[in-house]
């Protein structure tokens, strides 16, 4: 089934909304469910694409934002990729577009309240008592010059780096007469 909006020469084009129904009263409106079929082979793709500017203009804004709410708890948003029962599960790749001149930033970020919640990076556990876990890697890109890493707490807090059976904290090795340094001072009172 495909569902297309239609061309524009000189004025916007046409768009399409999928929205489903909503209540005055009573537990909750209507889902929208968008989704391919289950086969035997491959599974379908679900692509969400913007529309592309082929003049100057700049690229359509991609934006998925769950519902909001007036006294209660504001809808979740999970973003997960597919199990699989004897495989392997699916990768999740988070990156932003390829620029000539300069790449886009990507920002993870809670919400501003009165109690903020937390990020928190983190590999999966282990199923068993022989699991290996993943790492967990914060790394800038290879380039002429080398990006840095800033580790910063708020102004009341603290930075804590504990390590299960250690912790290191190094610089690289390098080809020229002289390393990196490693530098840890106190702040100024």
């Amino acid at each position: 089934v495909s569902v297309i909006a239609g061309n524009s020469g000189a004025e916007a084009a046409g768009g399409i909304d999928l929205i489903g129904g909503s209540m005055d009263t009573g537990s909750k409106g209507a889902s929208v469910s968008v989704g391919g079929s289950d086969v035997s082979g491959n599974g379908g793709a679900m692509n969400l694409v913007s529309g592309a500017a082929i003049g100057d203009g700049k690229g359509g804004v991609l934006s998925l934002t769950a519902g909001a709410s007036l006294n209660a708890a504001g809808g979740s948003m999970s973003m997960r990729s597919g199990s699989s029962v004897n495989g392997v599960s699916g990768s999740v790749d988070i990156a932003s577009g390829i620029g000539a001149q300069s790449s886009g930033s990507i920002s993870l970020s809670t919400g501003s309240a009165a109690l903020t919640g937390d990020v928190v990076l983190k590999s999966g556990d282990g199923s068993s008592d022989k699991s290996e876990v993943g790492s967990v890697v914060i790394s800038t890109g290879v380039g002429n010059k080398g990006g840095d890493i800033s580790l910063l707490s708020s102004q009341n807090g603290l930075l804590n780096i504990i390590g299960g059976i250690g912790a290191k904290l190094s610089t690289m090795d390098v080809t020229g007469d002289k390393s990196g340094s490693v530098t840890i001072s106190s702040g100024h009172a």
